[in-house]
């Protein structure tokens, strides 16, 4: 599904450096590290939010590397969620509409169907403040899948959550992933939420990846002295 080979990005003093691995088709691929690590900057990257310096990113056997965000399929949710504070959570969810094509028969079926499945129908005319943080993940979820990417990345889901909250939205998650053909990228600190919704995933430290592969693999058999400690080995 996505290719990423040999990336390399410099910014001010910190760089990722021969980037280098595969996700499937429909996969949830778990990216984990310390802080500092470039793991906003590599989904950042992916996203084209930033330009590499060299290297090659495909997506589904053609080239993105160097295509503006807007036309890459790819859909992005950060922790703070990011949402515009001064429309209301309906045209939050639909902003990306006029930039995609999607005439206003095909928005209005799309915006049903992910307010229903993700229990935002009674949230429409809410303005941002007025939600709780739960709420906002979910609305941010549903403004990135409004246009259908074919990846959605996904910058620590969980992090700003109260605990109550984290449930509900890992679980809402999960069946968005299990019920439409999108593939996942997410990054996260915690190992719980690695386990319970990643498949594959990919440890990286000071920009470099050090192991990819499934996660009981990653956990079970550390390749190297830093994933065997960061893992808790």
């Amino acid at each position: 599904m996505i290719n990423i080979h040999d990336l390399n990005l410099k910014v001010g003093n910190f760089a990722l450096k021969k980037i280098t691995f595969d996700i499937g088709e429909n996969e949830f691929f778990v990216l984990m590290g310390p802080t500092g690590a470039g793991k906003t900057m590599l989904l950042e990257t992916i996203a084209g939010i930033n330009t590499c310096d060299s290297g090659k990113i495909i997506m589904n056997n053609k080239e993105i590397t160097n295509l503006p965000p807007e036309k890459r399929s790819i859909g992005i949710v950060y922790q703070d969620c990011a949402l515009f504070p001064h429309i209301n959570v309906k045209k939050n969810i639909t902003y990306g509409v006029r930039y995609n094509g999607i005439n206003r028969e095909e928005s209005k079926r799309r915006l049903a169907l992910l307010s229903e499945d993700l229990n935002l129908e009674h949230l429409l005319n809410r303005l941002p403040v007025n939600l709780s943080g739960g709420e906002k993940q979910r609305v941010a979820l549903a403004r990135a899948m409004m246009v259908k990417p074919e990846l959605i990345l996904l910058d620590e889901p969980f992090s700003n959550l109260d605990p109550r909250f984290r449930d509900e939205v890992k679980e809402m998650i999960r069946n968005v992933h299990r019920t439409t053909q999108t593939t996942f990228v997410m990054v996260t600190h915690d190992f719980d939420d690695a386990r319970e919704l990643g498949e594959r995933g990919a440890i990286i430290r000071d920009g470099l990846i050090e192991q990819v592969g499934k996660l009981n693999d990653i956990f079970e058999n550390p390749k190297t002295s830093f994933v065997t400690s960061f893992v808790g080995f």
